[in-house]
């Protein structure tokens, strides 16, 4: 008689396959280091809401030549140092005031206004030659902290910047900054 001949894989064959396979799942995991992917996006995203706010300030401004916080050409109240974007909302209306002019989009007002979202602050002084709008944000991801933390480490202190002689940006430490390393609170800010 002649016996059959079984095809297919026998149950150890399986099992080692399905090991092999677990341990490279497991090296490609380890190696793109998902949260750390997740951190990265949330502060790209960070970073193009603070480019939005700031485009949205400027087209305020052009059209109407005052700033969305002020209550109008008259008001004085024109620099804004460690503002929270939801603050100036808050204490004069500065969101609301862009979203009527049709600066910004409801949707993105409540998306800033999101209590469980990382605040972006804005510093504005025109005692400076050149004044300039800076929007801030304390990042989450390890490569914009090493951004922010260059920054803070090759800049010099200047006057009515976020760099400036108290360092808001930098921890206090404008200049050479070893504390933004260790207690990952330096700004990523967009002139």
């Amino acid at each position: 008689m002649r016996k059959a001949i079984q095809k297919g894989f026998t149950m150890i064959e399986l099992l080692v396959v399905i090991a092999v396979i677990g341990v490279m799942a497991t090296a490609v995991l380890s190696a793109i280091n998902p949260l750390e992917q997740i951190n990265k996006g949330n502060d790209t995203g960070l970073r193009s809401d603070a480019e939005q706010v700031l485009g949205a300030v400027d087209r305020y401004y052009s059209s109407l030549a005052y700033f969305p916080w002020q209550n109008g050409a008259n008001d004085n109240f024109v620099n804004v140092a460690w503002q929270n974007v939801i603050d100036l909302n808050t204490n004069r209306s500065a969101l609301t005031n862009m979203e009527n002019t049709q600066e910004i989009k409801h949707g993105f007002t409540l998306r800033l206004t999101d209590v469980k979202r990382t605040p972006i602050y804005l510093m504005y002084d025109n005692s400076s030659a050149s004044p300039t709008m800076y929007a801030c944000f304390v990042p989450k991801s390890n490569s914009f902290l090493t951004e922010a933390f260059n920054r803070c480490k090759g800049t010099a202190v200047t006057a009515g910047t976020p760099f400036g002689a108290t360092g808001e940006a930098c921890a206090g430490t404008v200049g050479a900054s070893t504390t933004c390393n260790t207690t990952k609170n330096c700004y990523v800010c967009l002139p």
